[in-house]
């Protein structure tokens, strides 16, 4: 039975392998644009001849304009269109005209209209869906997952405030390990409408955890595992619920109130969810779980803000830091280890 994620790659691979031996320019250089670069370099080694724009730039690469197409052609250039926007209209409206390029229309791929199914996804509203695994999940199962969440709108002052966790980060940084997704237990701190808990189950996790403290972002999360048919229980007051094989355990609380729940995991994820006086706490917790359940423990921090406290442990040491570059944002993902055996 394939994943999610699964199905999105064979679909979006099919739709690029026939262009794998042209020199390929992209289309839009905003999330999409770059998910599919990544997803070229990723999957099929291929890298791109550039990514053009009219409006967007980024600080992290250079992006050429729309102009650039009267001199950058060669003919065996393919134009991969990851945005809604008709590029030969958009060509015109910045006062040159398409018919003075030597490229011709045929030398355009609409990928977005392929992944999207062009007026029908428009006429649905969707013409902001960009081409990444979440927007596509989005779409799909009609899911509520890119949406942030700012600060002021969470529960408890020392909420951070939600930000989906790009499926990469989790790709880029379990690729360090030999991991058993049978055996190994992930409990997601902080999990929001759970970007984290789907690419966890769609990296074949099946024992997972999941810990948000405000209500309505926590009830959007477990809609959204409804939706992609993504078995859970909501854990009791008690918390004796005990991880078990295809099912999320969901705590809707405050992560520093868990203690002898941290005794069934061995991998804590983390995207900078709390102020650092809520990290500590839940550090110390982490830590107490090791010395009464002595086992082999990873920290997988995103934004690791909290550092030096982990490090003030004594517990852990620092294994791995790795920058996930998504063009227009990166982040930096710390993987801690304890040093017991």
């Amino acid at each position: 039975m394939h994943t999610q994620y699964e199905i999105f790659c064979e679909i979006l691979g099919e739709k690029l392998k026939p262009y794998l031996n042209k020199k390929i320019i992209i289309y839009g250089c905003s999330r999409g644009g770059d998910f599919v670069r990544w997803f070229l370099q990723r999957y099929y080694s291929k890298k791109v001849k550039a990514v053009i724009d009219r409006w967007e730039l980024s600080p992290m690469v250079t992006i050429p304009h729309l102009w650039s197409l009267y001199y950058i052609y060669d003919e065996d250039d393919v134009i991969i269109n990851t945005t809604a926007i008709n590029i030969v209209d958009e060509f015109d409206d910045t006062g040159e005209k398409w018919q003075n390029l030597l490229y011709e229309k045929k030398q355009i791929v609409d990928l977005w209209n392929q992944i999207y199914e062009g007026g029908e996804a428009r006429r649905k509203g969707s013409g902001n869906y960009e081409i990444t695994y979440y927007d596509w999940l989005e779409y799909t199962y009609q899911i509520d997952l890119l949406t942030t969440v700012k600060r002021a709108f969470t529960q408890g002052e020392h909420a951070h405030g939600y930000v989906p966790t790009d499926f990469r980060i989790f790709l880029e940084g379990f690729q360090k390990y030999e991991l058993d997704v049978q055996k190994d237990a992930v409990l997601d701190i902080g999990c929001g409408k759970g970007s984290g808990v789907i690419a966890l189950y769609n990296m074949g996790f099946r024992k997972i955890g999941a810990v948000e403290y405000t209500k309505e972002i926590f009830n959007t999360m477990k809609k959204n595992l409804e939706l992609l048919d993504i078995n859970f229980i909501e854990v009791d007051n008690d918390g004796t619920n005990k991880a078990s094989m295809n099912k999320v355990l969901c705590y809707c609380t405050d992560a520093s109130q868990l203690e002898k729940e941290l005794d069934q995991y061995n991998w804590f994820f983390l995207f900078n969810p709390f102020s650092l006086e809520i990290m500590k706490k839940v550090l110390d917790h982490i830590c107490g779980s090791i010395k009464t359940c002595p086992r082999k423990v990873y920290i997988f921090y995103v934004e690791p803000i909290g550092h030096r406290l982990i490090m003030e442990t004594g517990v852990f040491e620092l294994r791995h830091k790795i920058m996930t570059d998504m063009s227009d944002v990166s982040y930096y993902s710390y993987i801690y280890e304890s040093k017991n055996k």
